[in-house]
């Protein structure tokens, strides 16, 4: 499983530098545009937002980042102070829960640092 999540990550490094900041308005690649948001952890964006064919590659392109995303250890995304936006909550049943618990731990551990 660590293997697969590694060269997807490692082609999505390949393919592009990541549309952070990326305006809509200059978006040419909807499909890639669907995937890096999801990688990112970010919530679908609104169907309105989009022409019906922009809709149907953004959301082709999010399902998939979806599942890459989804893939990762909750537990660690939580553990390295990463905000979680329940992208994964429909694709398993713990992440949520999983990630809280990592989250709990890097709260206790930001709080021991800032007794010290």
């Amino acid at each position: 499983m660590k293997a697969k999540l590694s060269l997807l990550i490692a082609g999505f490094v390949l393919a592009g530098c990541s549309t952070t900041g990326t305006s809509m308005d200059t978006v040419d690649n909807w499909q890639k545009y669907g995937f890096d948001q999801a990688v990112a952890g970010k919530v679908m964006i609104e169907q309105n937002e989009f022409t019906a064919e922009d809709y149907a590659l953004y959301e082709e392109g999010y399902v998939v980042g979806q599942k890459v995303y989804c893939s990762q250890d909750p537990y660690k995304v939580g553990m390295v102070g990463k905000i979680y936006n329940g992208i994964c909550d429909e694709l398993s049943d713990d992440f949520q829960t999983q990630y809280e618990l990592g989250r709990l731990e890097y709260l206790a551990m930001q709080a021991k640092m800032a007794d010290n």
